[in-house]
C-alpha cells in the first residue's frame, strides 16, 4: 500500500520503489498538464535515499501560470 490509512502516522524504512512510484506519477502528470509544466520534482522525505519516511510521495510542480495549470 502506498500511503497510510487515515489517522495513522508511521515511518517506514527507505524503499527504492518510492523513486519508481514518483516517476510513474510524474509521467501521468506530464501527460495531463503537458506544456504548462516548467519543472516537476520529487520532494519530501521519500525523495531522500536512506531516510525513514511516511510512505507518501510528495511532488512539486511549477507551471507557466496558475490559470494554465488549472485547465
Amino acid at each position: 500500500m502506498l500511503g497510510l490509512p487515515k489517522g495513522v502516522i508511521k515511518l517506514k524504512t527507505y524503499n527504492p520503489q518510492w523513486v519508481l512510484e514518483y516517476e510513474k506519477e510524474r509521467d501521468i502528470l506530464k501527460d495531463s498538464i503537458g506544456n504548462n509544466i516548467i519543472d516537476i520534482q520529487h520532494v519530501g522525505s521519500t525523495s531522500i535515499e536512506g531516510l525513514e519516511a511516511k510512505p507518501i510521495i510528495d511532488i512539486a510542480i511549477a507551471v507557466t501560470s496558475l490559470e494554465e495549470g488549472e485547465r
